[in-house]
């Protein structure tokens, strides 16, 4: 509004006026590459999602836009490690705790069709040894049914079926003790008050435990 910048007044309107519209333009431009980079995200690709993220300006990559990237970055990292941790441990056929490690892979690399196949016949061959496990215990065999959960480990199983297994443990450990304390008694061919209450007290909680079973 100065008299001697008069001369640049249209050139100041005209100035702003393209830079806004620039502005604009570039930030349309970096809402699409967002949009972009989580279809790229959905469909696993996250080489593509990164490019994607990494051709916005970093002076004008907004924080959800660096937060993706950084996030890309990570997923693309760990399952990478997974899938050749998975890979190494199926070689080596070292199968016990590895279904979680395959459900990770999974939820990151969902469009694998070898991950699901795989983690299809982990979870077949656990719920077979399950399978086992409670029928074994059915019959009061807890030896048979720990053989029969062999090669799984805690990871392999949900929280509830963790519980069950730990039945099966501690019913094992009491049926030894029973079986322990007999001998003792067969052994001096005598069984002294404390044995006898033991006894009792093990043989209780196994048939309780059977029983909730």
């Amino acid at each position: 509004s100065h008299p001697s910048l008069r001369e640049f007044a249209d050139w100041g309107v005209a100035f702003v006026e393209s830079t806004t519209s620039e502005r604009d333009r570039k930030h349309a431009a970096m809402a699409e590459r967002l949009r972009e980079a989580h279809a790229h995200m959905a469909a696993f690709d996250y080489p593509a999602a990164i490019q994607t993220l990494e051709a916005i300006a970093t002076p004008l990559r907004s924080a959800a836009a660096t937060t993706l990237l950084s996030e890309c970055r990570e997923r693309k990292q760990e399952s990478e490690s997974l899938i050749a941790t998975i890979a190494e441990r199926i070689k080596g056929k070292a199968l016990e705790g590895l279904l979680p490690l395959v459900e990770r892979a999974v939820a990151l690399r969902g469009d694998r069709k070898d991950l699901i196949k795989i983690r299809g016949q982990l979870l077949e061959r656990r719920d077979a040894r399950l399978t086992r496990a409670r029928a074994a215990l059915e019959t009061g065999e807890a030896q048979a049914a720990m053989t029969a959960l062999a090669g799984l480990a805690a990871e392999d199983y949900s929280t509830d079926e963790q519980a069950f297994i730990t039945r099966i443990r501690r019913t094992a450990v009491l049926e030894n003790e029973i079986v322990r304390l007999v001998k003792e008694a067969k052994a001096d061919s005598r069984v002294t008050p404390e044995e006898a209450c033991r006894s009792e007290e093990h043989t209780s909680e196994l048939q309780s435990r059977q029983y909730l079973v």
